[in-house]
């Protein structure tokens, strides 16, 4: 088996409107290889991007002492069908991987159903002491 060490950094700053897909497709892939994975959250995941830590399994998730973890904000779920607009479309795309996002948060920490939508609704930076609290990550790095 070979290692893979992930370096996290990132934030919903891009312009690409498919981050969210291509992430979670990532994520899936990542999940299915047979490499030892590991991860690290260096500074700020925000949003659909925090998925890629828990690509790695227990014992292997790690965060910097100053990281933060963001979820990015539900909002109301709605049907895509033939005449939606591009817009739409991309927005329901957005829904559909923040549901995504809650199921494996709510799988592979330890966080209840209400205390992820409180941090969801509320839109709380969660700070390495409290991902380490939560399971989000198993190790503070110094």
């Amino acid at each position: 088996k070979k290692d893979l060490n992930l370096f996290l950094n990132f934030s919903n700053n891009f312009n690409d409107n498919f981050e969210e897909i291509y992430t979670i497709n990532l994520y899936c892939l990542l999940n299915i290889t047979n490499l030892q994975i590991s991860a690290v959250n260096l500074g700020l995941l925000q949003g659909i991007f925090s998925l890629l830590l828990l690509s790695a399994p227990l014992e292997k998730r790690f965060g910097c002492y100053n990281s933060q973890i963001n979820l990015h904000p539900y909002d109301k779920i709605t049907e895509i069908n033939k005449n939606s607009s591009a817009l739409e479309k991309v927005w329901k795309n957005k829904v559909f991987s923040f549901n995504y996002l809650c199921l494996q948060y709510y799988m592979k920490t330890k966080l209840n159903n209400k205390q992820l939508h409180n941090l969801i609704d509320r839109n709380i930076y969660i700070n390495s002491k409290d991902s380490l609290k939560f399971g989000i990550i198993d190790k503070i790095l110094i």
